[in-house]
C-alpha cells in the first residue's frame, strides 16, 4: 500500500520534493500557480485560486 502525500506550493522547492515524492507515493498538489513540472508528477493537482469567492 503506498503513502498518500499532499503538497502544498508551486515553487522550486516544492517541485523538488515531488520529483523525490513522486515514484514512491500517491501525489497531490495545491498551489497558486500551475508549476507544469508539479503537474507533470503529481497525480492530481488543483489551483486553490479557482476556489476563492
Amino acid at each position: 500500500m503506498s503513502e498518500t502525500v499532499l503538497l502544498v506550493g508551486g515553487g522550486g522547492r516544492e517541485h523538488a520534493i515531488a520529483r523525490a515524492l513522486a515514484p514512491d507515493c500517491d501525489l497531490y498538489a495545491v498551489a497558486g500557480n500551475r508549476n507544469p513540472g508539479i503537474v507533470d508528477l503529481a497525480d492530481g493537482f488543483d489551483d486553490h485560486r479557482r476556489h476563492r469567492r
